[in-house]
């Protein structure tokens, strides 16, 4: 028997958030301009314009805006940020002591 998911009570612009992030559609956080920009800027408490522009340059997003845009698409914080690390193109290293 298959598992429904259950989105009860989440806001649809963040369920079609969370599935562009969970389906591996989501390249670049500017895709995230279709989907209520004006919600998601009141909730993570920026200016519609801030909110673009951070969008543009997701470098600016602090760990908080990641972890409330996570928090109300229902989402693994890890997913939003592979998303700006390929958006920035910046590759996994790792430091050897």
């Amino acid at each position: 028997m298959s598992k429904r998911k259950n989105f009860e009570g989440l806001d649809s612009d963040f369920i079609a958030i969370k599935s562009l992030f969970e389906s591996g559609i989501a390249k670049s956080m500017v895709i995230l301009e279709q989907q209520g920009p004006t919600k998601m800027a009141k909730e993570l408490g920026l200016q519609y314009n801030s909110y673009l522009e951070k969008l543009k340059n997701p470098e600016k997003f602090t760990f908080k805006h990641i972890f409330k845009m996570a928090t109300l698409c229902e989402l693994n914080p890890d997913l939003i940020y592979k998303v700006i690390k390929k958006q920035l193109n910046i590759t996994d290293t790792t430091i050897e002591i």
